[in-house]
């Protein structure tokens, strides 16, 4: 099976105040015909890549939720307000917050679910160090 070849992942750009977090071009990992060197490696990138794929989630969320700020102005809001009945811009912005709120909690789900496969590998790989070690040692 081939394997791919690992690259450092960048996190966060240094953010200024009032810049919005920009999506950071990702290269593709380029297929090897070598065999990985190990389990933990191919699971490794696995995460890798999904944490890459989250990343431009978040910045997508976040570019979103600046827009929807900017929509529209109190005047706006004001056009046709009503003391019992939202408007249809209000009704416009509440729908587009919910959307976006179902957003932040997959993100959470999903960073969540990642952070258990990376504890769980890092596990795997310590139990496996260990018995090299103790295999090691009995020479």
């Amino acid at each position: 099976m081939p394997s791919m070849q690992a690259h450092t992942l960048k996190w966060a750009l240094p953010k200024k105040p009032g810049c919005r977090i920009q999506k950071q071009a990702t290269r593709r990992l380029s297929k090897s015909n070598s065999a990985p060197t190990a389990l933990g490696t191919t699971e490794m990138e696995r995460l890798a890549s999904e944490l890459a794929f989250t990343y431009d989630h978040l910045a997508t969320i976040s570019v979103h939720f600046e827009s929807l700020q900017l929509a529209y102005t109190q005047a706006d809001l004001n056009e046709h307000y009503s003391a019992t009945r939202l408007g249809p811009k209000e009704k416009e912005l509440l729908a587009a917050y919910d959307d976006l709120g179902l957003q932040v909690v997959h993100l959470e789900r999903k960073i969540q679910t990642l952070e258990t496969r990376l504890q769980e590998l890092r596990a795997h790989d310590a139990r496996t160090l260990f018995r090299v070690s103790a295999s090691l040692l009995a020479l």
